[in-house]
């Protein structure tokens, strides 16, 4: 159970807000959109197997990692942002948009700086076309989630970080600035507009306005965790059967949300609201209930990698497209078990070691900077 401290302190001495069972969270949404990239393959005979089929439609699942990353990011940086106001009785601005620079712009430029320069780069090399779909100028201001996709699996993620970042450029400014005193304002009228934009038809899976309700839902549970309301209370002692039904039910709703979904447009539209909703429910049965049928922070693998989790979510994209092809150049086979089992076991591990160089040999430099601009530390 995590505690809100009140402790006054001086903006030199840093307080610490700590969820110890998100790492592990994070790591499954990361292992759910990995599964989804993962399979990849141009052998009919591999693609017509109803085996290889199957898997792919049970991978559609793992889009949703993505959903969770955005409910989750709303969640903790909404916590921060009230914690430290709670703390120094303002929000700064300034310190929160460095903080932000400092954690995901070097890594994302310098995937824009590969896939722009360097990839075209090797594909000539290699004597395949170096043509890229995407503008590079979308990729820089962080608008990539609209217009044409890239061309390459290099770019293949940072759509999403295109989200996360107009997020983060409005939301301490609505939070800090405009809706100080009626926050829960600020979250349902955002989550209402959100659904209306896509019930309207308007709204995409990058569209930034079907999305945005993720990072509100998460925002709106991080007032209530933060003011103790009774919800909160009642996940506290919330009995493990409660828990395990609603596990049930939120997972059977995903599976089945091709059926569900195509009920009707209202329906359709509501998909991403129940979705965000489930989302926010682990993380707060994770972070409060006491009955948890087992929290995350139990699981020591899935914890100790969740903080690589910017690094394997970033990367995982490119170490999958380079290492499916080079161990099917040096295995010259491309059948079902070495595209099911081979090359998706060598991605990951793969995968693992770049994320943990990148992050203690590159990412480490820019986040000790970070720490010089936190009032609230995690």
């Amino acid at each position: 159970m995590i505690v809100k401290q009140r402790k006054q302190i001086t903006p030199k001495k840093q307080a610490r807000v700590f969820f110890p069972n998100l790492d592990g969270l994070r790591f499954f949404a990361f292992f759910a959109v990995f599964l989804a990239h993962s399979f990849y393959s141009e052998n009919e005979a591999v693609l017509s197997s109803p085996i290889h089929q199957q898997i792919k439609q049970w991978n559609i699942f793992g889009i949703y990692g993505v959903n969770f990353f955005f409910v989750l990011s709303g969640f903790l940086i909404t916590y921060l942002l009230m914690a430290e106001e709670d703390r120094f009785k303002k929000i700064h601005i300034p310190a929160f948009y460095m903080r932000r620079v400092l954690r995901i712009w070097p890594l994302y430029y310098a995937i824009v700086f590969v896939g722009f320069v360097l990839f075209p780069i090797g594909k000539q090399l290699i004597g395949e076309s170096p043509e890229l779909q995407g503008n590079i100028w979308h990729y820089i201001f962080f608008i990539n989630n609209y217009g044409e996709p890239p061309g390459t699996a290099i770019l293949g993620v940072l759509w999403s970080i295109a989200i996360e970042e107009q997020f983060y450029l409005f939301w301490p400014l609505l939070i800090g600035l405009v809706f100080r005193k009626n926050r829960l304002y600020l979250f349902t009228s955002i989550i209402a507009i959100s659904f209306i934009w896509r019930y309207s038809g308007n709204g995409g899976y990058t569209d930034t306005l079907s999305c945005i309700s993720d990072m509100a839902v998460g925002g709106l549970g991080a007032y209530l965790a933060f003011h103790g309301s009774r919800l909160i209370g009642r996940i506290e002692n919330m009995p493990q059967h409660y828990t395990l039904l609603i596990y049930l039910v939120g997972f059977g709703l995903l599976f089945g949300k091709d059926e569900w979904g195509a009920v009707s447009q209202f329906a359709r539209a509501s998909q991403r609201l129940v979705f965000s909703v489930f989302f926010l429910f682990i993380i707060l049965e994770q972070n409060y209930a006491r009955h948890s049928p087992v929290k995350m922070s139990a699981l020591s693998f899935p914890t100790k990698w969740g903080k690589y989790t910017y690094g394997l979510y970033m990367l995982h994209f490119p170490v999958i497209y380079v290492t499916g092809n080079i161990v099917r150049r040096i295995i010259g086979d491309d059948s079902l078990v070495h595209v099911l089992f081979t090359e998706t076991l060598v991605a990951f591990g793969v995968s693992l070691l770049v994320a943990y160089i990148s992050f203690h040999y590159f990412e480490s430099y820019f986040l000790k900077l970070k720490d010089k601009f936190s009032f609230v530390k995690r």
